[in-house]
């Protein structure tokens, strides 16, 4: 006991002097801050240079993700929620409308100007449960949406060469609460365009659960059918990404007791992402999963290919990882 007291207290130690940040999560950091500095600079030249990069490459960053992805994901951080200033928006706003008047063609720009839009929204609706938000919160929220909604079919000639046009449309989709026909419509057409748009398989995940109306069976179809349309280039890749996405977003630690997740076809999975990408930020997930699982020899196995001190994005606490590192071994 006291042993064990003493290493997590070293490993606690461990990631405050020397805190670890995977290439992932650097590359993300990074990211964020040039898209945050350049929006409010009005740089849309490098915006829209690193946009066309990141599209036309079909680039991936350390973990394998799209780096399309957190180019826009990225504004989520430059227009927070939390921000009540409505001067911080009106300014927004005008900056995303003279992106649109400078480049009337392009994508990227239609693509912020919604995404600003949504932003605005969740600015009244606010980033908690739906049980906390003000009744008075809801309308403006929704009116926001439906604008942004009616901005990307208006402009979506232009704006869907972007995969990240559906992706778009699928939070809104959620968020508004479409019939699942319209949704999973929604979603086929965007596959179809672009079938390895990781997010777009991420944002579906978000419409089946629970919490949105879904269930543990809807996620684990569309997981079996997403391997199916994607095993040629990524093998079981995309079942192990989406069960990691479906713990993210709900189900966190209790994954393998309230869904109906396969840990064989998952650990093919982490096999078939790790032969690509082995970033530490998959190996510290993957090795949290194998524990969650069960599976000593495969816990065992991606402990030790870990590097550095555990990154606790991935375990959330050091006695986590010790736990497991010690029944692991």
């Amino acid at each position: 006991m006291i042993k064990r007291v003493l290493t997590a207290a070293l490993l606690l130690a461990m990631c405050f002097a020397t805190p670890t940040i995977a290439d992932e999560l650097r590359q993300r950091q990074e990211l964020t801050e040039t898209v945050t500095t350049r929006f409010f600079a009005e740089d849309f030249d490098a915006l829209e240079r690193l946009a066309t990069e990141f599209r036309t490459g079909k680039s991936r960053s350390a973990s394998g993700t799209w780096r399309l992805t957190h180019f826009y994901y990225a504004f989520n951080s430059a227009l927070p929620s939390r921000e009540k200033d409505d001067g911080f928006w009106s300014r927004a706003n005008a900056i995303a409308d003279r992106w649109v008047q400078r480049y009337p063609r392009s994508p990227t720009a239609h693509m912020v100007r919604a995404t600003v839009l949504v932003r605005h929204g969740w600015k009244f609706r606010g980033g908690g449960y739906a049980s906390s938000v003000d009744p008075a919160a809801w309308p403006p929220f929704f009116k926001k949406l439906g604008e942004a909604k009616d901005y990307l079919r208006r402009h979506k000639d232009v704006a869907s060469v972007d995969p990240h046009w559906y992706d778009s449309m699928a939070q809104i989709a959620t968020a508004e609460g479409w019939d699942s026909r319209d949704f999973e419509a929604l979603v086929d057409e965007g596959l179809t365009r672009e079938p390895l748009y990781y997010q777009l398989y991420f944002s579906a995940v978000t419409f089946y659960l629970p919490k949105w109306g879904g269930d543990a069976g809807q996620i684990e179809s569309f997981a079996n059918a997403a391997v199916k349309r994607t095993q040629k280039e990524e093998g079981y890749a995309l079942y192990a990404r989406i069960y990691w996405v479906a713990s993210q977003y709900q189900y966190g630690s209790d994954l393998f007791t309230r869904t109906g997740v396969v840990w064989p076809k998952m650990k093919r999975g982490i096999a078939d992402v790790l032969a690509r990408y082995p970033d530490q930020w998959n190996i510290n997930n993957f090795a949290h999963f194998a524990c969650l699982a069960g599976d000593r020899d495969e816990a065992r196995k991606l402990i030790g290919r870990m590097s550095g001190v555990p990154i606790m994005q991935a375990w959330k606490t050091v006695e986590t990882f010790s736990r497991c590192q010690a029944w692991a071994a």
